[in-house]
């Protein structure tokens, strides 16, 4: 597009595979745009730039471009290397929303073709993809003193491989002050989020997730200025951050660990480490709503061994303000909790676990089940059953179960010899139940062993059940019921007995 073609009353455009295009405005053009709100630009295979400035008069003019942009939208870019050059900043005085993703040439967003920091041809790109020359090359920036963003709320960088640091140390004024969401995924070079030229300008931000990304060393790359702040208790980088995602140990410095009163507002935190001391940073979130914990190889939750004395330390306060919980790619996870662990979630209400391969069941004194209204259970391959019968008549506010792909369990509720009933009659009533999805259980003979345990399901208005051997249907009077004959049910039943029995000579 060239500046001849003006569309000054145009508010939203999106230009999606366009494989001839190497960019897609001049700057008169793209200062023409007046009322241009909303720009998306995606799978052009060879753009270099946004806005191309070839013209010299242009360079030091087309600082009021885009004057009206709220929204804009860069994915699926790999060839593009800047959004412009230019010599003077440029402000985009109404952007809100930020989204650059795959863009695997993306070196900084506003290119100063006078500047000696960043250098963009043939032989640079060689000295980058020289893994042994990494580190030696110039500092990329995404951000600088040329652009400005005063009203950005939202930042989202995916996949951009080049980037080493986001923001540079010297920002023009009022820049980035009002971030309520920063996300980075996979960026694999990267090796900070936040400069020191951020602090003080996060006091909005309540949303940070940081995702992938393998040589990240910091989140907050600290001098020994903003160390001396944090640790004095005179500066809060994050004061209104609630929720906080992290897929490795960075939030954590073993030699000087940033006190939990920094992130005294948070509401949310996802986390891998496998550091004792994350147990305790835990514990001091008092506003903690919401915990996730990936990848971490714990046998139990909050307990572990290695205190001086050698014994096991588990923690012994309760997190009675979390509600949700989520335990992702665990292991080595073999149980949440043994019978003389204390219960350290009161009123958990949603309960995640995935792809915990060593988890037998989810029966735990760490946890109160009463007042759990969901639970999934997906990818736990050594699962035997879900939850003990005692446990299950717990189950009063539950509203979603869904277990799907444990390929080893033979049943949901198993009823150990300690739990006699009256007349063995065992009687389940989930009252509130309303989802259930029963799916890809290989193994799976029945929701209850037990031949005489009736399971009531009065508010169910859902039920799957695909990929299993069995089939379950409601009965008039609201129970579940096998579909087949007694004879089978009572095979079946037989079937987990010696399974239990070999269990027991096996121990």
């Amino acid at each position: 597009m060239n500046g001849e073609v003006l569309m000054p009353n145009l508010t939203s455009l999106v230009v999606d595979d366009c494989g001839g295009l190497r960019f897609l405005f001049s700057s008169s053009m793209a200062r023409s745009l007046a009322q241009l709100k909303t720009l998306t630009i995606s799978r052009c295979q060879i753009m270099e730039e946004i806005v191309s400035t070839n013209e010299s008069s242009e360079e030091d003019t087309n600082h009021n471009m885009f004057s009206q942009l709220q929204d804009l939208s860069l994915q699926y870019l790999p060839n593009l290397t800047r959004f412009c050059s230019a010599r003077r900043s440029i402000n985009f005085h109404s952007l809100e929303i930020l989204h650059l993703e795959d863009c695997s040439k993306l070196e900084t967003f506003v290119l100063d073709p006078m500047s000696t920091n960043i250098t963009i041809n043939k032989a640079t790109e060689e000295i980058r993809d020289s893994t042994e020359n990494i580190g030696t090359n110039a500092q990329y920036f995404l951000f600088d003193e040329k652009v400005r963003f005063p009203s950005l709320e939202s930042l989202i960088i995916r996949d951009v491989p080049v980037l080493r640091t986001i923001w540079d140390n010297r920002l023009a004024p009022n820049s980035f002050c009002k971030l309520k969401k920063v996300e980075v995924w996979r960026c694999n070079t990267l090796i900070n989020i936040f400069a020191p030229s951020m602090m003080g300008r996060l006091n909005a931000l309540d949303t940070l997730q940081i995702q992938e990304c393998k040589s990240l060393q910091a989140v907050f790359e600290q001098t020994y200025e903003t160390t001396k702040l944090f640790m004095n208790g005179e500066g809060n980088p994050f004061p209104s951050l609630e929720t906080l995602c992290l897929d490795t140990e960075i939030w954590y410095e073993a030699h000087d660990p940033l006190p939990a009163e920094l992130f005294i507002n948070l509401k949310a935190i996802q986390f891998s480490c496998a550091h004792p001391q994350s147990f305790h940073f835990v514990q001091k979130l008092h506003n903690l709503e919401k915990l996730g914990v990936w990848g971490v190889p714990w046998k139990e939750i909050f307990v572990y061994e290695g205190t001086s004395s050698g014994q096991i330390d588990a923690v012994g306060t309760t997190l009675p303000r979390i509600k949700n919980l989520s335990l992702r790619k665990m292991e080595e996870l073999m149980h949440l909790g043994n019978d003389n662990s204390e219960l350290i979630f009161p009123n958990l209400e949603i309960l995640y676990v995935y792809d915990c391969g060593r988890l037998k069941n989810l029966t735990s004194s760490t946890i109160s089940f009463h007042n759990l209204t969901t639970l999934h259970v997906l990818g736990c391959m050594g699962l035997k059953y879900l939850v003990t019968y005692s446990v299950a008549k717990c189950l009063h506010q539950l509203k979603t179960l869904q277990v799907c792909s444990c390929e080893s369990i033979t049943e949901i509720v198993a009823i150990n010899g300690d739990e006699e009933d009256s007349g063995n009659n065992y009687e389940i009533t989930f009252r509130s139940l309303q989802h259930l999805e029963l799916s890809n259980l290989p193994s799976l003979r029945g929701f209850c062993s037990s031949g005489n345990c009736t399971v009531r399901v009065p508010s169910l208005n859902s039920l799957n059940v695909f990929g299993c051997r069995i089939k379950l249907e409601i009965s008039p009077d609201g129970s579940l019921i096998q579909s087949g004959s007694r004879s089978e049910r009572q095979q079946i039943t037989e079937e987990v007995e010696e399974e239990k029995e070999k269990e027991k000579e096996e121990d």
